[in-house]
Protein backbone atom coordinates (compact mmCIF):
# COMPACT_ATOMS: atom_id res chain seq x y z
CA UNK A 1 0.00 0.00 0.00
CA UNK A 2 1.33 3.48 -0.79
CA UNK A 3 2.13 6.00 1.93
CA UNK A 4 -0.57 8.50 2.85
CA UNK A 5 -0.22 12.26 2.51
CA UNK A 6 -2.08 14.44 5.00
CA UNK A 7 -2.94 17.24 2.59
CA UNK A 8 -5.99 18.44 4.51
CA UNK A 9 -7.88 17.96 7.76
CA UNK A 10 -10.68 16.30 5.80
CA UNK A 11 -8.28 13.72 4.37
CA UNK A 12 -7.07 12.93 7.88
CA UNK A 13 -10.62 12.55 9.18
CA UNK A 14 -11.50 10.12 6.37
CA UNK A 15 -8.35 8.03 6.84
CA UNK A 16 -8.44 7.96 10.66
CA UNK A 17 -8.97 4.35 11.82
CA UNK A 18 -11.42 5.05 14.64
CA UNK A 19 -12.15 1.80 16.44
CA UNK A 20 -9.80 -0.96 15.20
CA UNK A 21 -11.35 -3.82 17.20
CA UNK A 22 -13.36 -5.08 14.24
CA UNK A 23 -10.45 -4.97 11.79
CA UNK A 24 -7.92 -6.63 14.12
CA UNK A 25 -8.75 -8.76 17.15
CA UNK A 26 -12.43 -9.05 16.22
CA UNK A 27 -11.51 -10.54 12.86
CA UNK A 28 -8.91 -12.79 14.47
CA UNK A 29 -11.34 -14.18 17.05
CA UNK A 30 -14.04 -14.64 14.40
CA UNK A 31 -11.64 -16.37 12.02
CA UNK A 32 -10.38 -18.73 14.69
CA UNK A 33 -13.95 -19.41 15.82
CA UNK A 34 -15.11 -20.24 12.31
CA UNK A 35 -12.20 -22.44 11.30
CA UNK A 36 -10.66 -23.52 14.63
CA UNK A 37 -12.90 -22.80 17.58
CA UNK A 38 -12.32 -20.58 20.59
CA UNK A 39 -14.73 -19.48 23.31
CA UNK A 40 -17.01 -22.18 24.65
CA UNK A 41 -16.43 -24.50 21.69
CA UNK A 42 -13.91 -27.30 21.66
CA UNK A 43 -10.73 -27.21 19.60
CA UNK A 44 -12.01 -28.03 16.10
CA UNK A 45 -8.82 -27.63 14.11
CA UNK A 46 -8.59 -30.08 11.24
CA UNK A 47 -6.24 -32.91 12.21
CA UNK A 48 -6.67 -35.09 9.12
CA UNK A 49 -7.56 -34.47 5.49
CA UNK A 50 -11.32 -34.21 5.14
CA UNK A 51 -13.88 -33.44 2.49
CA UNK A 52 -15.95 -30.28 2.79
CA UNK A 53 -19.71 -30.75 2.92
CA UNK A 54 -20.45 -29.29 -0.53
CA UNK A 55 -17.23 -29.71 -2.46
CA UNK A 56 -13.49 -29.45 -2.16
CA UNK A 57 -11.40 -30.48 0.83
CA UNK A 58 -9.22 -29.33 3.70
CA UNK A 59 -5.84 -31.03 3.42
CA UNK A 60 -3.92 -31.70 6.64
CA UNK A 61 -0.29 -30.69 6.10
CA UNK A 62 1.18 -31.32 9.53
CA UNK A 63 1.27 -30.72 13.27
CA UNK A 64 4.19 -29.90 15.55
CA UNK A 65 5.16 -28.00 18.69
CA UNK A 66 6.87 -24.70 17.98
CA UNK A 67 8.26 -21.69 19.83
CA UNK A 68 6.33 -18.85 18.21
CA UNK A 69 7.81 -16.16 20.48
CA UNK A 70 4.32 -15.21 21.60
CA UNK A 71 4.14 -11.92 23.53
CA UNK A 72 1.37 -13.45 25.65
CA UNK A 73 2.63 -16.97 26.41
CA UNK A 74 6.25 -18.05 26.83
CA UNK A 75 5.70 -21.76 26.17
CA UNK A 76 5.54 -23.92 23.08
CA UNK A 77 2.55 -23.82 20.76
CA UNK A 78 0.76 -26.79 19.20
CA UNK A 79 0.61 -25.67 15.56
CA UNK A 80 -1.66 -27.27 12.96
CA UNK A 81 -1.13 -26.50 9.26
CA UNK A 82 -3.89 -27.05 6.70
CA UNK A 83 -4.66 -26.17 3.09
CA UNK A 84 -8.23 -25.33 2.07
CA UNK A 85 -8.68 -26.38 -1.55
CA UNK A 86 -11.90 -24.98 -3.01
CA UNK A 87 -13.66 -25.91 0.22
CA UNK A 88 -17.40 -25.22 0.11
CA UNK A 89 -19.77 -25.35 3.07
CA UNK A 90 -23.42 -24.72 2.21
CA UNK A 91 -25.08 -24.55 -1.20
CA UNK A 92 -27.33 -21.70 -2.31
CA UNK A 93 -28.64 -23.83 -5.18
CA UNK A 94 -30.14 -26.24 -2.66
CA UNK A 95 -33.82 -25.64 -1.74
CA UNK A 96 -32.83 -25.43 1.93
CA UNK A 97 -29.63 -23.44 1.39
CA UNK A 98 -29.44 -20.00 2.99
CA UNK A 99 -25.67 -19.41 2.97
CA UNK A 100 -22.57 -20.60 1.16
CA UNK A 101 -18.94 -20.27 2.26
CA UNK A 102 -15.89 -20.97 0.10
CA UNK A 103 -12.32 -21.02 1.43
CA UNK A 104 -8.99 -21.34 -0.34
CA UNK A 105 -5.39 -21.36 0.91
CA UNK A 106 -3.02 -22.42 3.66
CA UNK A 107 -3.39 -21.62 7.35
CA UNK A 108 -1.39 -22.30 10.51
CA UNK A 109 -3.29 -22.16 13.80
CA UNK A 110 -1.37 -22.46 17.06
CA UNK A 111 -2.65 -22.98 20.61
CA UNK A 112 -0.40 -23.30 23.68
CA UNK A 113 0.61 -26.94 24.23
CA UNK A 114 -1.90 -28.74 26.48
CA UNK A 115 -4.09 -25.64 26.72
CA UNK A 116 -7.88 -26.03 26.71
CA UNK A 117 -9.84 -23.06 25.32
CA UNK A 118 -13.02 -24.41 26.89
CA UNK A 119 -11.72 -24.12 30.45
CA UNK A 120 -9.21 -21.28 30.16
CA UNK A 121 -10.03 -17.82 31.52
CA UNK A 122 -7.13 -16.35 29.53
CA UNK A 123 -6.14 -17.91 26.22
CA UNK A 124 -3.44 -17.09 23.68
CA UNK A 125 -3.49 -18.16 20.04
CA UNK A 126 -1.58 -17.59 16.80
CA UNK A 127 -2.71 -17.50 13.20
CA UNK A 128 -0.77 -17.35 9.94
CA UNK A 129 -3.18 -17.20 7.00
CA UNK A 130 -1.75 -17.32 3.52
CA UNK A 131 1.68 -18.29 2.22
CA UNK A 132 2.67 -14.78 1.12
CA UNK A 133 1.17 -11.52 -0.09
CA UNK A 134 0.90 -13.17 -3.52
CA UNK A 135 -0.76 -16.31 -2.09
CA UNK A 136 -3.23 -15.13 0.54
CA UNK A 137 -5.95 -17.08 2.30
CA UNK A 138 -9.41 -16.23 0.97
CA UNK A 139 -12.96 -16.53 2.27
CA UNK A 140 -16.15 -15.86 0.30
CA UNK A 141 -19.52 -15.84 2.05
CA UNK A 142 -22.77 -15.46 0.14
CA UNK A 143 -26.30 -15.47 1.55
CA UNK A 144 -29.75 -15.93 0.05
CA UNK A 145 -30.53 -12.26 0.74
CA UNK A 146 -27.69 -11.17 -1.56
CA UNK A 147 -25.41 -9.93 1.20
CA UNK A 148 -22.02 -11.44 1.81
CA UNK A 149 -18.33 -11.03 2.47
CA UNK A 150 -15.20 -11.44 0.38
CA UNK A 151 -12.00 -11.44 2.41
CA UNK A 152 -8.54 -12.16 1.04
CA UNK A 153 -5.78 -11.90 3.62
CA UNK A 154 -2.16 -12.46 4.50
CA UNK A 155 -2.40 -12.50 8.28
CA UNK A 156 0.41 -13.04 10.79
CA UNK A 157 -0.73 -12.37 14.32
CA UNK A 158 -0.82 -13.26 17.99
CA UNK A 159 -3.93 -12.77 20.09
CA UNK A 160 -4.83 -13.02 23.78
CA UNK A 161 -8.46 -13.23 24.89
CA UNK A 162 -9.87 -12.98 28.42
CA UNK A 163 -13.26 -14.05 29.72
CA UNK A 164 -15.66 -11.56 31.24
CA UNK A 165 -17.30 -11.59 34.62
CA UNK A 166 -20.50 -13.41 33.66
CA UNK A 167 -20.92 -17.14 34.22
CA UNK A 168 -21.50 -17.77 30.52
CA UNK A 169 -18.94 -15.28 29.21
CA UNK A 170 -16.80 -16.16 26.22
CA UNK A 171 -13.11 -15.61 25.67
CA UNK A 172 -12.73 -11.99 24.65
CA UNK A 173 -15.74 -10.73 26.61
CA UNK A 174 -13.47 -9.33 29.32
CA UNK A 175 -10.78 -7.94 27.04
CA UNK A 176 -7.61 -8.95 25.28
CA UNK A 177 -4.86 -7.86 22.96
CA UNK A 178 -3.28 -8.56 19.60
CA UNK A 179 -0.03 -7.96 17.76
CA UNK A 180 -0.81 -8.27 14.09
CA UNK A 181 0.63 -7.84 10.63
CA UNK A 182 -2.07 -8.09 8.00
CA UNK A 183 -2.67 -7.12 4.40
CA UNK A 184 -6.34 -7.69 3.63
CA UNK A 185 -8.77 -6.95 0.82
CA UNK A 186 -12.33 -6.92 2.07
CA UNK A 187 -15.68 -6.41 0.39
CA UNK A 188 -18.95 -6.64 2.28
CA UNK A 189 -22.62 -5.93 1.74
CA UNK A 190 -23.26 -7.60 -1.60
CA UNK A 191 -23.69 -5.58 -4.79
CA UNK A 192 -24.33 -2.35 -2.85
CA UNK A 193 -21.44 -2.80 -0.43
CA UNK A 194 -18.03 -1.19 -0.41
CA UNK A 195 -14.56 -2.65 -0.56
CA UNK A 196 -11.24 -1.60 0.89
CA UNK A 197 -7.64 -2.66 1.34
CA UNK A 198 -6.44 -2.74 4.92
CA UNK A 199 -2.93 -2.93 6.35
CA UNK A 200 -1.83 -3.16 9.99
CA UNK A 201 1.90 -3.25 10.71
CA UNK A 202 4.67 -3.59 8.15
CA UNK A 203 5.91 -7.13 8.83
CA UNK A 204 6.53 -9.77 11.46
CA UNK A 205 9.08 -7.47 13.12
CA UNK A 206 6.77 -4.44 13.14
CA UNK A 207 3.29 -5.61 14.06
CA UNK A 208 0.39 -3.31 14.92
CA UNK A 209 -0.31 -3.50 18.69
CA UNK A 210 -3.80 -3.24 20.11
CA UNK A 211 -5.41 -3.95 23.50
CA UNK A 212 -8.98 -3.65 24.70
CA UNK A 213 -10.81 -3.87 28.01
CA UNK A 214 -14.49 -4.30 28.87
CA UNK A 215 -15.82 -1.29 30.76
CA UNK A 216 -18.78 -2.96 32.52
CA UNK A 217 -20.15 -6.49 32.65
CA UNK A 218 -21.23 -6.10 29.02
CA UNK A 219 -19.03 -7.99 26.52
CA UNK A 220 -16.03 -6.02 25.31
CA UNK A 221 -17.20 -6.52 21.74
CA UNK A 222 -20.09 -4.18 22.63
CA UNK A 223 -18.62 -1.74 25.18
CA UNK A 224 -14.88 -1.26 25.65
CA UNK A 225 -11.83 0.92 25.82
CA UNK A 226 -9.21 0.49 23.08
CA UNK A 227 -5.53 1.38 22.99
CA UNK A 228 -3.32 0.89 19.95
CA UNK A 229 -0.22 1.98 18.08
CA UNK A 230 1.59 1.18 14.86
CA UNK A 231 1.27 1.47 11.09
CA UNK A 232 -2.28 1.52 9.74
CA UNK A 233 -3.25 1.73 6.08
CA UNK A 234 -6.58 2.13 4.29
CA UNK A 235 -7.53 2.29 0.61
CA UNK A 236 -11.10 2.31 -0.70
CA UNK A 237 -11.99 0.20 -3.74
CA UNK A 238 -14.53 0.56 -6.54
CA UNK A 239 -17.21 -1.99 -7.42
CA UNK A 240 -14.72 -4.01 -9.45
CA UNK A 241 -12.24 -4.23 -6.59
CA UNK A 242 -9.83 -1.67 -8.08
CA UNK A 243 -8.23 1.20 -6.18
CA UNK A 244 -9.88 4.59 -6.66
CA UNK A 245 -7.49 7.23 -7.95
CA UNK A 246 -7.76 10.98 -7.82
CA UNK A 247 -9.15 12.71 -4.74
CA UNK A 248 -10.05 9.54 -2.84
CA UNK A 249 -7.82 9.41 0.29
CA UNK A 250 -5.58 6.37 0.67
CA UNK A 251 -2.37 5.16 2.20
CA UNK A 252 -0.56 4.07 5.33
CA UNK A 253 0.69 6.13 8.27
CA UNK A 254 1.56 5.77 11.95
CA UNK A 255 -1.14 6.17 14.56
CA UNK A 256 -1.55 5.79 18.31
CA UNK A 257 -4.14 6.35 21.00
CA UNK A 258 -4.09 6.22 24.79
CA UNK A 259 -7.75 5.35 24.84
CA UNK A 260 -10.97 5.28 22.81
CA UNK A 261 -14.29 4.49 24.50
CA UNK A 262 -16.55 2.56 22.13
CA UNK A 263 -20.21 1.69 22.77
CA UNK A 264 -21.98 -0.18 19.95
CA UNK A 265 -25.34 0.40 21.66
CA UNK A 266 -25.15 3.99 20.42
CA UNK A 267 -26.23 2.64 17.06
CA UNK A 268 -25.14 3.35 13.51
CA UNK A 269 -26.86 5.20 10.71
CA UNK A 270 -26.80 2.54 8.00
CA UNK A 271 -26.77 5.26 5.34
CA UNK A 272 -23.38 6.56 6.48
CA UNK A 273 -20.24 5.06 4.92
CA UNK A 274 -17.96 5.75 7.88
CA UNK A 275 -14.99 3.51 8.65
CA UNK A 276 -14.07 2.08 12.07
CA UNK A 277 -17.42 2.26 13.92
CA UNK A 278 -17.01 6.04 14.05
CA UNK A 279 -20.57 6.63 15.22
CA UNK A 280 -20.07 4.24 18.16
CA UNK A 281 -17.07 6.10 19.59
CA UNK A 282 -18.10 7.88 22.78
CA UNK A 283 -14.84 9.77 23.25
CA UNK A 284 -11.10 9.59 22.68
CA UNK A 285 -8.26 10.98 20.60
CA UNK A 286 -5.64 9.78 18.09
CA UNK A 287 -2.21 11.00 17.07
CA UNK A 288 -1.35 10.41 13.40
CA UNK A 289 1.80 11.05 11.34
CA UNK A 290 2.47 10.51 7.65
CA UNK A 291 5.86 9.65 6.15
CA UNK A 292 6.54 13.28 5.24
CA UNK A 293 6.30 14.30 8.89
CA UNK A 294 2.83 15.89 8.83
CA UNK A 295 1.15 15.32 12.19
CA UNK A 296 -2.50 15.37 13.19
CA UNK A 297 -4.56 15.18 16.36
CA UNK A 298 -8.00 13.62 15.91
CA UNK A 299 -10.64 13.98 18.63
CA UNK A 300 -13.92 12.06 18.65
CA UNK A 301 -16.98 13.55 20.38
CA UNK A 302 -19.89 11.13 20.46
CA UNK A 303 -22.16 13.63 22.22
CA UNK A 304 -21.90 16.23 19.46
CA UNK A 305 -21.46 13.58 16.76
CA UNK A 306 -18.30 15.12 15.42
CA UNK A 307 -14.65 14.49 14.58
CA UNK A 308 -12.18 17.34 15.12
CA UNK A 309 -8.79 17.41 13.37
CA UNK A 310 -5.82 19.64 14.13
CA UNK A 311 -3.26 19.33 11.33
CA UNK A 312 0.35 20.39 11.97
CA UNK A 313 -0.69 22.30 15.11
CA UNK A 314 -2.82 24.63 13.04
CA UNK A 315 -6.46 25.63 13.44
CA UNK A 316 -8.77 22.81 14.49
CA UNK A 317 -11.48 21.79 12.00
CA UNK A 318 -14.60 19.86 13.02
CA UNK A 319 -16.68 17.56 10.84
CA UNK A 320 -20.11 16.09 11.55
CA UNK A 321 -20.77 12.47 10.64
CA UNK A 322 -23.00 13.68 7.81
CA UNK A 323 -20.24 15.91 6.47
CA UNK A 324 -17.72 13.06 6.53
CA UNK A 325 -20.16 10.77 4.78
CA UNK A 326 -20.79 13.39 2.09
CA UNK A 327 -17.05 13.95 1.67
CA UNK A 328 -16.35 10.24 1.23
CA UNK A 329 -19.12 9.94 -1.36
CA UNK A 330 -17.89 13.01 -3.24
CA UNK A 331 -14.23 11.95 -3.26
CA UNK A 332 -14.58 8.18 -3.72
CA UNK A 333 -18.14 7.16 -4.66
CA UNK A 334 -19.64 10.06 -6.57
CA UNK A 335 -21.97 7.70 -8.51
CA UNK A 336 -23.86 6.97 -5.27
CA UNK A 337 -24.75 10.60 -4.56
Amino acid sequence: MPVATFDSAETVALLAPGSVYGSTVGMSAAGLSLFGALGNAEDSRVLSTQACSDGGQVVFLGRRDEDLHSPYNGGLFDVVTTDDRNCQEGDLTSPSGFAETNTEGERRIGYPVNADPVKADVFAAYELSGVSLEEPFSVTLRTESGSGLEWSRYWDGHVELRRGVGQDSLLGDGGGATRLYQVSRIRSGGNDGIGYDLQTGTGADDRFEMSFQAITDRPASEYREERYSGVFGLRFLDGDGQSIDGACPAGRYRVSTDGLTVDLARGENAEFLLFGDTQSIVSGALTMEDEAGNTAQVVYDGVDGSVTVTLNQGVAESFTYQALNDALLARCYSARR
